[in-house]
């Protein structure tokens, strides 16, 4: 940033007369000047790091995409006709000055437009010269070639955001990456990425779901309720009933009104002792259930099963809804239905084997390597793109164990079909996302990988990795 201060001072021996003032005046606007055209310049210097550029005969507007944003401006001017609306920068993907590369006279300068554009731009979207992994794109259109025909075309910004499933990918590359690379390191904690990588759907991970059927009730709760309070009260309900319920008795009756209280309790012969019931309601929940929204009187009868010396070993329970007189209540036939009942597991295609439905254990990454020892300063081009998470694993893994082998390879090239650049504005050999580094520490490789993976998904049919190989070369031409 350019600072400046002009001192005016006074002393008994001298003042300024009217030529050192005007002086003055003039050193003023010559270094405001400077300092404008400094700022302005230091805009176009904070994108200059990550700047494509780009010819077509005509930009053409996303219209299909709303995660496009456009700032327009005039032609031959950095007004903006529209103020953007309010942009996160971390979820801006790229950023592409689109203007026409005619200009009516060779005092034009092109150059100072595009700065004093984007100037325009970063305040309109405070901060996002901060971001650096934005990929920057001058796009020259050069199919018109008079002021009113390049007046039509459109001229300023578009704005690529991330899309929602894009934004929740991001987050999680870290982690699918380490997944990969401590598998095949054989480390433990596999299970904390699962979720993530469950969660973005990678094609590593498929989806095989189970479908079974429970059988259930449409009308539930119609008659009365008998369930045990613990795991363990069936045995201990014999163990009581066997105390207190005569021998000769099979079967007990309990009557409980409609306000779920005890009317009587009976042993088929005579009434028992309330205490019984009171007992009996500390080993098991009873109660009167709905149907509709009335309530029954209901009746439970609790059959018992005895042995030949009259102990009781085992007993069914059946529940009667009565009315007033005591006499059965006829209900709606219960109905069934099959609730179906999903389960569903992850399976890893990288873990699984050949004797799966799935495809074979691929471990070829390793393979190739480690059967290639004579292999020695090589440059290896590696694709970062989003259906390379296992092979990552793979070479991150290897690399982290043999990295440094004496004389082994330390010049790597990470390739990712151009850095989200539009597949139509792609030209064979120049559609970078190429990310060179030499070096022979581990970490080092893991960051450029990171990097070169966070900014280009792939998608795109064809490969850059030849691109990749000669952009390789060129950094080191040893090789």
């Amino acid at each position: 940033m350019c600072k400046a201060s002009v001192i005016l001072y006074e002393s008994k021996a001298e003042y300024m007369t009217l030529p050192h003032l005007k002086k003055t005046r003039t050193l003023l606007f010559i270094l405001l000047f400077f300092c404008t055209a400094f700022y302005k310049y230091s805009y176009a210097q904070n994108t200059s790091h990550n700047l494509v550029r780009i010819e077509m005969p005509k930009f053409e507007k996303v219209y299909y995409d709303e995660n496009y944003k456009y700032l327009p401006m005039g032609f031959n001017t950095s007004e903006a006709f529209n103020p953007i609306q309010e942009i996160n920068p971390k979820d801006i993907i790229s950023i592409s000055l689109v203007y026409s590369q005619y200009k009516a006279t060779d005092r034009f300068n092109q150059l100072s437009l595009n700065n004093t554009r984007t100037a325009e731009l970063l305040k309109q979207i405070p901060g996002v010269a901060k971001y650096k992994e934005i990929q920057w794109y001058w796009v020259a259109q050069t199919g018109c070639h008079s002021p009113e025909a390049c007046s039509e075309y459109f001229h300023g910004f578009e704005i690529r955001m991330k899309s929602k499933e894009e934004a929740e990918s991001s987050s999680f590359e870290a982690k699918q990456i380490s997944y990969y690379t401590n598998m095949h390191l054989d480390k433990d904690g596999l299970e904390e990425h699962e979720d993530s990588m469950r969660y973005t759907r990678k094609v590593e991970l498929v989806e095989r779901c189970r479908t079974t059927y429970k059988i259930e009730n449409k009308i539930k709760s119609r008659l009365g309720t008998f369930k045990p309070r613990h795991y363990n009260s069936r045995k201990r309900l014999i163990k009581f009933l066997n105390k207190k319920v005569d021998k000769e008795s099979d079967q007990l009756t309990i009557t409980l009104n409609a306000r779920n209280k005890l009317e009587h309790m009976n042993d088929g012969t005579e009434d028992l002792d309330a205490s019984i019931y009171k007992e009996l309601r500390k080993i098991y929940y009873m109660s009167v259930s709905r149907e509709g929204k009335t309530r029954h009187r209901t009746e439970f009868h609790i059959h018992l099963e005895r042995n030949a010396r009259r102990k009781i070993k085992n007993f069914t329970i059946i529940t009667h809804p009565i009315d007033a007189e005591g006499n059965g209540i006829e209900l709606e036939p219960i109905t069934y239905e099959y609730k179906p009942i999903v389960t569903c597991e992850m399976v890893d295609t990288t873990l699984v084997t050949e004797n799966t439905a799935y495809v074979p254990y691929d471990n070829v990454v390793n393979d190739v390597l480690n059967r290639n020892n004579d292999w020695k300063n090589c440059l290896i081009a590696t694709d970062v793109t989003g259906s390379m998470y296992s092979y990552l694993g793979q070479f991150l893994a290897w690399h982290q164990l043999n990295l440094n082998r004496a004389g082994k390879n330390h010049d790597f090239v990470f390739f990712n079909d151009g850095d989200n650049m539009r597949d139509a504005w792609k030209k064979t050999g120049k559609v970078g996302g190429t990310y060179y580094i030499k070096t022979n520490d581990y970490d080092e490789i893991f960051r450029e990988c990171l990097k070169a993976q966070s900014r280009g998904y792939g998608g795109d049919g064809p490969e850059n990795n030849i691109e990749g190989i000669l952009y390789g070369i060129s950094q080191n031409p040893r090789i």
